[in-house]
């Protein structure tokens, strides 16, 4: 019971910080995690040799699991049409999503299930 409630008192104070960040948000980086957040939507639960995202159900977290630390920006930015350095770099800023790469050369973002 206890791990429930803090679960759901995490999440809202979670919740509300996005909420405050996505308000102050310019419109291209809004496209750009809609895009990126479409993608991980796509593939969750399907296997890709480069890009894997998966439900972590011992942390309640989605983890996007990279080969190639940029290989995510540079889907994002072929179905835009632009030039974007990181798009893990805004998951971070403005969905609190946060680094977790192993040193075997696998990169790892965790996002919270928004």
């Amino acid at each position: 019971m206890g791990k429930y409630i803090l679960r759901e008192h995490v999440s809202k104070i979670i919740l509300e910080e996005v909420k405050k960040r996505l308000n102050q948000i310019l419109e291209e980086y809004k496209k750009i995690l809609s895009v990126a957040c479409a993608i991980i939507s796509v593939l969750k639960g399907r296997w890709h040799p480069i890009l894997s995202v998966e439900y972590s159900l011992h942390a309640d977290f989605i983890d996007v699991g990279l080969t190639n630390e940029e290989y995510f920006s540079k889907i994002v930015s072929s179905i835009l049409g632009l030039k974007i350095p990181s798009v893990r770099a805004l998951f971070y800023k403005y969905l609190l999503g946060f680094q977790a790469d192993s040193v075997h050369d696998h990169y790892v973002m965790k996002i919270y299930p928004l």
